[in-house]
């Protein structure tokens, strides 16, 4: 079971994950604050992931 989760994990695009969260918090945002802050949330940590994931690539 982890060894098909990693697989996965590896084939998710990070950056684009964190632009699709990012859109829908701001679309969030009109039904609930909360909702819309937890989006935000999700987002934030997809975009640290793909940082740090660019940032290994380039050593």
């Amino acid at each position: 079971m982890w060894k098909s989760l990693k697989g996965i994990a590896k084939k998710v695009n990070y950056r684009d994950g964190a632009w699709f969260f990012f859109g829908f918090s701001m679309a969030s945002f009109r039904i609930d604050a909360v909702v819309g802050y937890s989006y935000l949330f999700v987002s934030v940590i997809f975009g640290l992931i793909s940082f740090g994931k660019t940032e290994n690539k380039d050593k």
